[in-house]
Protein backbone atom coordinates (compact mmCIF):
# COMPACT_ATOMS: atom_id res chain seq x y z
CA UNK A 1 0.00 0.00 0.00
CA UNK A 2 1.19 3.40 -0.92
CA UNK A 3 -0.30 7.06 -0.55
CA UNK A 4 0.16 10.60 -1.04
CA UNK A 5 -0.07 11.77 2.38
CA UNK A 6 0.76 10.32 5.96
CA UNK A 7 -1.22 12.56 8.63
CA UNK A 8 0.95 11.26 11.82
CA UNK A 9 -0.03 12.56 14.69
CA UNK A 10 -3.13 11.22 16.79
CA UNK A 11 -7.00 12.12 15.37
CA UNK A 12 -9.34 13.88 18.33
CA UNK A 13 -12.85 13.04 19.22
CA UNK A 14 -14.42 16.38 19.43
CA UNK A 15 -17.24 17.41 21.12
CA UNK A 16 -18.71 21.07 20.10
CA UNK A 17 -21.17 22.88 22.66
CA UNK A 18 -22.80 25.20 19.96
CA UNK A 19 -25.08 28.01 20.80
CA UNK A 20 -23.25 29.53 24.13
CA UNK A 21 -23.73 33.21 25.10
CA UNK A 22 -20.50 32.71 26.95
CA UNK A 23 -17.91 31.00 28.85
CA UNK A 24 -19.07 29.98 32.12
CA UNK A 25 -17.07 30.55 35.11
CA UNK A 26 -15.82 28.34 37.78
CA UNK A 27 -18.74 26.76 39.63
CA UNK A 28 -21.39 27.83 36.92
CA UNK A 29 -23.38 26.03 34.18
CA UNK A 30 -24.99 27.35 31.19
CA UNK A 31 -26.72 25.77 28.10
CA UNK A 32 -25.77 24.98 24.71
CA UNK A 33 -28.15 24.86 22.08
CA UNK A 34 -26.52 22.15 20.33
CA UNK A 35 -23.76 19.81 20.40
CA UNK A 36 -21.27 18.31 17.82
CA UNK A 37 -19.63 15.11 17.94
CA UNK A 38 -17.19 15.07 14.92
CA UNK A 39 -13.47 13.63 14.46
CA UNK A 40 -10.68 16.54 14.63
CA UNK A 41 -7.20 17.68 14.61
CA UNK A 42 -5.37 14.87 11.93
CA UNK A 43 -8.49 13.32 11.01
CA UNK A 44 -9.76 16.88 10.37
CA UNK A 45 -6.16 17.44 8.01
CA UNK A 46 -6.88 13.71 6.24
CA UNK A 47 -10.51 14.50 5.62
CA UNK A 48 -9.59 18.06 3.73
CA UNK A 49 -6.67 16.86 1.83
CA UNK A 50 -9.06 14.21 0.93
CA UNK A 51 -11.57 16.38 -0.97
CA UNK A 52 -8.62 17.69 -2.76
CA UNK A 53 -8.20 14.18 -4.18
CA UNK A 54 -4.77 13.25 -2.15
CA UNK A 55 -5.00 9.82 -0.94
CA UNK A 56 -4.45 10.64 2.74
CA UNK A 57 -4.68 8.77 5.59
CA UNK A 58 -4.14 9.07 9.27
CA UNK A 59 -1.23 7.10 11.20
CA UNK A 60 -1.61 6.45 14.81
CA UNK A 61 -1.84 4.54 17.45
CA UNK A 62 -5.95 3.69 17.66
CA UNK A 63 -8.09 3.92 20.90
CA UNK A 64 -9.62 0.85 22.16
CA UNK A 65 -11.93 2.93 24.66
CA UNK A 66 -15.53 4.18 23.70
CA UNK A 67 -14.33 7.27 22.60
CA UNK A 68 -11.71 5.56 19.86
CA UNK A 69 -14.54 3.38 19.01
CA UNK A 70 -16.80 5.89 18.11
CA UNK A 71 -14.21 7.82 16.58
CA UNK A 72 -13.57 5.19 14.43
CA UNK A 73 -16.70 5.19 12.89
CA UNK A 74 -16.83 8.29 12.24
CA UNK A 75 -13.49 8.50 10.30
CA UNK A 76 -14.87 5.48 8.53
CA UNK A 77 -18.23 7.33 7.77
CA UNK A 78 -16.28 10.21 6.36
CA UNK A 79 -14.10 8.12 4.42
CA UNK A 80 -11.05 8.92 6.36
CA UNK A 81 -8.20 5.89 6.55
CA UNK A 82 -6.82 5.01 10.46
CA UNK A 83 -3.85 2.97 10.22
CA UNK A 84 -1.88 2.26 13.82
CA UNK A 85 -1.50 -0.23 16.47
CA UNK A 86 -4.26 -0.49 19.49
CA UNK A 87 -3.99 1.46 22.08
CA UNK A 88 -6.01 2.17 25.60
CA UNK A 89 -7.22 5.91 25.11
CA UNK A 90 -8.36 8.18 22.75
CA UNK A 91 -7.56 12.24 22.28
CA UNK A 92 -10.38 14.62 23.16
CA UNK A 93 -11.26 17.82 22.86
CA UNK A 94 -14.55 19.89 23.99
CA UNK A 95 -14.94 23.28 22.27
CA UNK A 96 -16.74 25.85 23.40
CA UNK A 97 -17.55 28.74 20.77
CA UNK A 98 -18.24 32.12 21.61
CA UNK A 99 -18.59 35.45 19.48
CA UNK A 100 -16.08 33.88 17.02
CA UNK A 101 -13.78 32.20 18.94
CA UNK A 102 -13.32 28.80 21.17
CA UNK A 103 -12.18 27.51 24.18
CA UNK A 104 -11.20 24.24 24.53
CA UNK A 105 -10.19 21.57 27.24
CA UNK A 106 -8.41 18.49 25.68
CA UNK A 107 -7.34 15.28 26.99
CA UNK A 108 -4.21 13.99 24.56
CA UNK A 109 -3.63 10.16 24.72
CA UNK A 110 -0.32 8.47 23.11
CA UNK A 111 1.16 10.90 20.76
CA UNK A 112 3.79 8.31 19.21
CA UNK A 113 4.44 8.11 15.97
CA UNK A 114 5.01 4.30 14.03
CA UNK A 115 7.96 5.41 11.63
CA UNK A 116 8.22 2.02 10.53
CA UNK A 117 4.64 2.07 9.99
CA UNK A 118 5.01 5.41 7.92
CA UNK A 119 7.71 3.53 5.99
CA UNK A 120 5.84 1.35 4.58
CA UNK A 121 2.98 3.48 3.16
CA UNK A 122 5.87 5.20 1.37
CA UNK A 123 4.04 8.12 0.97
CA UNK A 124 4.71 11.52 -0.96
CA UNK A 125 4.90 13.79 1.89
CA UNK A 126 4.23 13.12 5.58
CA UNK A 127 1.88 15.57 7.98
CA UNK A 128 3.33 15.51 11.53
CA UNK A 129 3.16 18.33 14.82
CA UNK A 130 5.88 19.92 15.97
CA UNK A 131 8.59 19.50 17.33
CA UNK A 132 9.81 16.84 15.09
CA UNK A 133 9.71 13.38 16.30
CA UNK A 134 12.67 12.10 14.44
CA UNK A 135 13.90 11.74 10.62
CA UNK A 136 11.03 11.02 8.78
CA UNK A 137 11.71 7.99 6.89
CA UNK A 138 11.69 7.62 3.05
CA UNK A 139 9.66 10.90 1.95
CA UNK A 140 11.43 14.28 0.09
CA UNK A 141 8.47 16.16 2.12
CA UNK A 142 7.46 17.25 5.56
CA UNK A 143 4.78 19.55 6.19
CA UNK A 144 4.43 20.36 10.21
CA UNK A 145 1.35 21.86 12.24
CA UNK A 146 1.25 22.95 15.46
CA UNK A 147 -1.38 23.54 18.01
CA UNK A 148 -1.25 25.47 21.83
CA UNK A 149 0.43 22.02 23.58
CA UNK A 150 3.19 22.27 20.56
CA UNK A 151 3.89 25.93 20.37
CA UNK A 152 4.65 25.73 24.76
CA UNK A 153 6.92 22.89 23.85
CA UNK A 154 8.63 24.85 21.38
CA UNK A 155 8.77 28.36 23.26
CA UNK A 156 10.49 26.68 26.10
CA UNK A 157 12.78 24.71 24.39
CA UNK A 158 13.09 26.66 20.47
CA UNK A 159 12.44 25.59 17.35
CA UNK A 160 16.07 24.91 16.07
CA UNK A 161 16.20 24.94 12.24
CA UNK A 162 13.12 24.50 10.20
CA UNK A 163 15.13 24.01 7.17
CA UNK A 164 13.95 19.97 7.49
CA UNK A 165 10.33 21.55 6.34
CA UNK A 166 8.83 21.78 3.09
CA UNK A 167 6.33 24.35 4.61
CA UNK A 168 5.06 24.82 8.31
CA UNK A 169 1.19 25.89 8.46
CA UNK A 170 -0.08 28.01 11.56
CA UNK A 171 -3.02 30.15 12.34
CA UNK A 172 -2.14 33.87 13.11
CA UNK A 173 -2.43 33.22 16.92
CA UNK A 174 -0.01 30.14 16.93
CA UNK A 175 2.72 32.32 14.45
CA UNK A 176 2.33 35.34 16.86
CA UNK A 177 2.20 33.12 20.34
CA UNK A 178 5.35 31.03 19.19
CA UNK A 179 7.26 34.31 17.96
CA UNK A 180 6.49 36.46 20.78
CA UNK A 181 5.98 39.26 17.78
CA UNK A 182 2.51 40.85 17.29
CA UNK A 183 2.34 41.44 13.64
CA UNK A 184 2.01 38.43 11.54
CA UNK A 185 3.77 39.42 8.85
CA UNK A 186 6.37 39.97 10.75
CA UNK A 187 5.92 36.21 12.56
CA UNK A 188 5.65 34.68 9.43
CA UNK A 189 8.84 36.19 8.18
CA UNK A 190 10.81 35.62 11.81
CA UNK A 191 9.68 31.71 11.46
CA UNK A 192 10.72 31.83 7.27
CA UNK A 193 13.92 32.58 7.87
CA UNK A 194 14.77 29.76 10.21
CA UNK A 195 14.68 27.49 6.72
CA UNK A 196 11.09 26.71 5.14
CA UNK A 197 7.92 27.88 3.81
CA UNK A 198 5.83 29.57 6.70
CA UNK A 199 2.04 29.93 5.63
CA UNK A 200 -0.56 31.42 8.42
CA UNK A 201 -3.60 30.95 7.95
CA UNK A 202 -5.93 34.63 8.58
CA UNK A 203 -9.40 32.98 8.56
CA UNK A 204 -11.83 35.53 6.65
CA UNK A 205 -8.88 37.56 6.39
CA UNK A 206 -6.62 34.95 4.21
CA UNK A 207 -3.42 34.11 4.48
CA UNK A 208 0.34 35.40 4.74
CA UNK A 209 2.90 32.87 3.19
CA UNK A 210 6.33 34.40 4.24
CA UNK A 211 9.65 32.46 1.99
CA UNK A 212 12.86 31.53 3.40
CA UNK A 213 15.44 33.70 2.44
CA UNK A 214 13.77 36.75 1.03
CA UNK A 215 12.66 39.64 2.86
CA UNK A 216 8.88 40.15 3.21
CA UNK A 217 5.62 38.06 2.74
CA UNK A 218 2.82 37.43 -0.32
CA UNK A 219 -1.14 37.77 1.03
CA UNK A 220 -3.10 34.73 -0.16
CA UNK A 221 -6.48 35.24 -1.05
CA UNK A 222 -9.80 35.22 1.19
CA UNK A 223 -10.76 31.78 2.86
CA UNK A 224 -14.34 30.45 1.78
CA UNK A 225 -14.54 28.57 4.90
CA UNK A 226 -13.67 28.34 8.75
CA UNK A 227 -11.95 24.99 8.70
CA UNK A 228 -8.53 24.08 7.67
CA UNK A 229 -9.73 23.48 4.16
CA UNK A 230 -8.01 26.81 3.27
CA UNK A 231 -4.69 25.43 4.67
CA UNK A 232 -4.82 21.98 2.59
CA UNK A 233 -5.70 24.13 -0.73
CA UNK A 234 -2.39 25.62 -0.22
CA UNK A 235 -0.37 22.23 0.68
CA UNK A 236 -2.41 20.56 -2.63
CA UNK A 237 -0.84 23.12 -4.38
CA UNK A 238 2.44 22.76 -2.75
CA UNK A 239 2.76 19.04 -3.10
CA UNK A 240 2.83 19.35 -7.40
CA UNK A 241 6.39 21.92 -7.90
CA UNK A 242 6.50 23.34 -11.26
CA UNK A 243 9.03 26.38 -12.21
CA UNK A 244 6.07 28.47 -10.40
CA UNK A 245 5.55 26.19 -7.60
CA UNK A 246 8.87 24.39 -6.07
CA UNK A 247 9.77 24.55 -2.63
CA UNK A 248 10.57 28.30 -2.22
CA UNK A 249 7.05 29.42 -3.71
CA UNK A 250 3.72 29.60 -2.94
CA UNK A 251 0.98 30.21 -5.69
CA UNK A 252 -2.39 30.94 -4.14
CA UNK A 253 -4.80 31.00 -7.07
CA UNK A 254 -7.23 28.56 -6.32
CA UNK A 255 -10.11 28.85 -4.35
CA UNK A 256 -11.22 26.30 -1.54
CA UNK A 257 -13.78 23.70 -1.67
CA UNK A 258 -17.01 24.59 0.27
CA UNK A 259 -18.01 21.32 1.09
CA UNK A 260 -18.00 20.95 4.92
CA UNK A 261 -15.58 19.29 6.68
CA UNK A 262 -16.43 16.65 9.36
CA UNK A 263 -14.58 18.78 12.38
CA UNK A 264 -15.09 21.86 12.91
Amino acid sequence: MTVDVVCAAPPFLDIVFRGLDRIPPSGEEVLATAVSVVPGAMANVAFALRQLKLDAVVCSRIGTDPAGRLLQELMASAGVPWIGEPTGSTSLSVALPVDGDRAFVTFQADTSIDLHAIAALAPRAVVVNLPLPGPMPGTPWVYAVVGDPQVAILREHGHGSLAGLRTLFLNEREAQDLTGLPDTRDAAAELAAHGCLVIVTRGASGAVAALPGRPGTKSGPPCLAHSKLPAASYFAMNMSPTPDTGPNSVTPGKTTPKRKPPAT
